[in-house]
């Protein structure tokens, strides 16, 4: 089933034209959106959890200082498209639906020592660390491989923001 052109946005990249939309119903209380996008023909659609604060929804308490997660603008899901086909998303093919979690991480270390993104599987709670450079920008791409513990018995794959 496509995205319906009166609820989505049309986004073109590589002469192809996707459509993309978020889906906001559980943010109030998870503060996560989910972005879906949809290639033409009815290709594999693409399903990105994203860290995304609605402060109208939740005016309780200011969010984390490491909260940096930006607005959903078509530059940020033009690179979340971009993302997704280096973790293996084939939007051309088709199949069941390609599911990425963006995952904020802890950045660790200073100049001239391993500097690490701690984070935790959205699937399995269990905490990883992943190497970054000094300095280096967000996101960064990783998997939990414990799909043993993962609905569907498949990996989670993640893109870390920090």
């Amino acid at each position: 089933m496509s995205l319906s052109k009166r609820n989505s946005k049309p986004i073109t990249i590589d002469d192809a034209e996707f459509r993309w939309a978020p889906v906001t119903r559980s943010q109030a209380a998870t503060e996560m959106v989910t972005v879906v996008v949809q290639p033409p023909d009815n290709g594999c659609r693409l399903a990105v959890t994203v860290p995304c604060r609605d402060y109208w929804l939740n005016i309780q308490s200011p969010p984390a200082a490491s909260y940096n997660i930006h607005a959903i603008t078509p530059g940020f899901v033009r690179r979340l498209i971009d993302d997704a086909r280096s973790l293996g998303w084939q939007p051309f093919s088709s199949g069941s639906q390609f599911t990425i979690s963006c995952v904020l991480a802890e950045a660790r270390g200073d100049a001239g020592e391993t500097c690490h993104a701690y984070w935790q599987c959205p699937d399995c709670q269990q905490s990883y660390s992943d190497d970054i450079e000094f300095g280096e920008q967000p996101p960064l791409m990783s998997s939990c491989g414990r799909s043993k513990h993962h609905s569907g018995g498949r990996s989670t794959n993640v893109i870390l923001f920090w």
